[in-house]
């Protein structure tokens, strides 16, 4: 999984031909919420999310990804809140290997 350049995802196997080279993951954004709930104004007590968008994007990632159509996914993503947060793309890479997508 490549990461905004930064993550190469090992192939499955070098000799199985994919039909494609690669998933690219487009992201609708993240969302954060205080403890009292939505806030627009990050805090420290702010947990950020994956936008409903962004999360479906990603478990359709994983499926192709689970189904064989391409040896890497790619993820794009902004921080959306600040370097002291987690970014998009970091958040659909947390989400991807907690459930089996290799880094």
């Amino acid at each position: 999984m490549t990461e905004q350049g930064e993550f190469q995802t090992p192939t499955k196997e070098p000799e199985q031909n994919y039909p494609y080279s690669a998933i690219v993951i487009l992201p609708y954004s993240s969302r954060i919420e205080g403890i009292a709930g939505r806030k627009i104004i990050p805090d420290r007590q702010a947990n950020i999310h994956l936008s409903s968008y962004s999360a479906m994007v990603t478990e359709a990632a994983r499926v192709l990804y689970q189904q064989g159509m391409a040896p890497h996914i790619i993820l794009l993503g902004e921080n959306t809140f600040g370097e002291e947060y987690p970014s998009t793309a970091s958040l659909m890479k947390r989400k991807l290997m907690g459930k089996g997508i290799p880094e």
